[in-house]
């Protein structure tokens, strides 16, 4: 990951370039066109769902989402919560977003909201009926009611994107392709245009007074972003993970009067992140980042939460006589480096080991599982370790180690500590108290993980979830 260097890149091209000019119809690309400049992740996903199952499937989401919109025009909720289906917790017919639940939870009495989602995929571990009735499903609608948009060239402003162009030529980055082809470009113009007019009919009909979404920045969310501004609805980015360093949290001279394509509040859970987004939009009117603390985390510390929702919480425990190694995986690096693989097969008798999936690997867990046994790692735990909700583990477990994961963060709210062994992972995370990283061999690498069990009374870092500010945002909305 290259997450630092190429921030810097980008903010040096803010100085240079008049990229807060670049717009189609009116629509401020910039922010589009940053993210599209990171390295690409997307991990296909294996549909072997039969063919007849998915007509049914289909046929389900088109008549939840309309009844769903009846019910909305309806009742007229005062939040719209824009979900994704990597975003749930399912299990034990729990159904809740891990970043919406605690907002949900502790936003009373405006806490009724209406879920729009978009769905990547319908896994049977992860299929929720009640959810799924009760959920407009953004894709299939757009697919149904929203006409193909048709590219006009005359309307697309990238004066100056040829320097950028040749900046790139002029200083290339190892693994890493500078610039949107043209094609690429105008595909994502496209994408917004079409998702634009359907966000436009959402808020003319439904009119929400508040709206929290999450990875703001894929071209769909940027096209309801949009939309928001147009009838004057805030949008909330809610934290999902680590912010540091990471293009579309940083930007550089934004003009004063904004950008109709990033939202009003980011809702962050570390200083770090707050820090880093208000010393870009301190002097923005349209821009404010919120510390709030970790939703997730909250809803995990609320034991009465969890015993209505999860009775055999209690029951539920990953810790026996050896120390927990909790290792959390991201799906743009490999499984396992050599030095933690040969580490894991010298200490399978001494720790236990758990090998957590990022959420978009979850379609891969078979095919990851046999690979680890063939390496001969047959006592790590897999599916517990991916299925169990992250703050069980990280209260259970006695250490982390991760490449850069986000985890770190969270880690470190629990006063556990994390080894980070990536150069990306040292760069985000080197000045946590409870972090220890290095491009260890394995014989370091075991070294830092007994120095870091005999570690006791670590500090946590954690932020106590607060949402006064968001409620002050409600009631000035609602007033």
């Amino acid at each position: 990951m290259l997450s630092k260097h190429l921030s810097e890149i980008l903010n040096e091209l803010e100085g240079k370039l008049p990229v807060y000019n670049w717009k189609y119809k009116n629509i401020h690309l910039w922010p589009v066109l940053k993210t599209g400049f990171l390295p690409k992740n997307v991990v296909p996903i294996k549909n072997k769902i039969p063919f007849f199952v998915r007509i049914l499937l289909n046929s389900g989401v088109i008549m939840s989402s309309l009844l769903s919109i009846a019910r909305i025009l309806l009742i007229k909720p005062k939040m719209m919560f824009l979900n994704f289906d990597e975003h749930m917790f399912r299990m034990n017919g729990i159904s809740v977003n891990k970043y919406f639940e605690g907002f949900k939870k502790d936003l009373k009495p405006f806490h009724k909201g209406a879920d729009f989602n978009f769905v990547h995929s319908y896994r049977k571990e992860n299929f929720s009926l009640k959810t799924f009735f009760n959920t407009v499903h953004v894709p299939m609608l757009i697919k149904l009611f929203s006409s193909r948009s048709t590219f006009k060239n005359d309307l697309l402003e990238l004066n100056g994107y040829d320097s950028l162009k040749n900046y790139f030529e002029e200083k290339p980055i190892a693994n890493f392709e500078g610039q949107l082809s043209e094609e690429e470009i105008k595909n994502l113009c496209i994408i917004i245009d079409q998702h634009l007019s359907f966000w436009k009919c959402v808020f003319k009909y439904y009119r929400p007074k508040l709206v929290f979404t999450c990875c703001y920045y894929i071209p769909q969310n940027f096209a309801m972003i949009c939309a928001a501004r147009l009838y004057n609805v805030p949008v909330i980015e809610i934290q999902h993970g680590n912010q540091k360093d990471y293009p579309p949290y940083i930007f550089f001279n934004v003009p004063r009067d904004g950008l109709n394509t990033l939202p009003n509040y980011f809702a962050t859970w570390d200083t770090d992140s707050y820090d880093q987004i208000k010393s870009w939009s301190k002097d923005l009117p349209s821009v404010q980042p919120i510390l709030t603390g970790n939703p997730w985390q909250s809803i995990w510390q609320s034991e009465r939460w969890i015993l209505d929702k999860y009775p055999d919480f209690h029951a539920i425990k990953i810790k026996n006589q050896n120390p927990v190694i909790l290792y959390t995986l991201l799906p743009e690096a490999d499984v396992l480096t050599e030095q933690l693989r040969l580490v894991i097969l010298q200490t399978q008798d001494s720790y236990d080991w758990y090998i957590r999936l990022h959420p978009r690997q979850m379609n891969d867990i078979d095919r990851i599982d046999s690979e680890l046994m063939s390496q001969g790692i047959t006592r790590a735990n897999l599916k517990y370790a991916s299925e169990l909700p992250l703050p069980l583990l990280l209260y259970q477990c006695d250490l982390h180690i991760t490449s850069w994961s986000s985890v770190v963060i969270e880690a470190s709210q629990y006063g556990k500590p994390s080894i980070v062994i990536s150069e990306e992972g040292q760069n985000r995370y080197g000045h946590l108290k409870n972090v220890t990283g290095g491009l260890f061999d394995n014989s370091e690498l075991r070294t830092a993980i007994e120095d870091s069990l005999s570690k006791s009374d670590l500090d946590t870092e954690s932020i106590e979830f607060d949402t006064s500010t968001i409620r002050n945002i409600i009631k000035k909305i609602v007033a």
